[in-house]
């Protein structure tokens, strides 16, 4: 509770930085959580879909 939340944190972290910067660029941080939890989630469910698409290969064969 005494911490800050992380969005807060990278707020002011951009803030510093684009003092010091001539032409500072605007940059939408929510947007870009959303953007990389999307691929994050399009990436897992192709993995998921590949292992259970291949699920036969992950069955250990029964060699007496």
């Amino acid at each position: 509770m005494l911490v800050p939340s992380l969005r807060q944190r990278m707020f002011e972290l951009q803030r510093v930085i684009a003092q010091n910067q001539k032409t500072p660029i605007a940059f939408d941080q929510g947007m870009f959580m959303n953007v990389i939890f999307a691929f994050s989630a399009i990436v897992l469910a192709g993995a998921i879909w590949f292992l259970i698409r291949n699920r036969a290969a992950f069955v250990r064969a029964d060699n007496p």
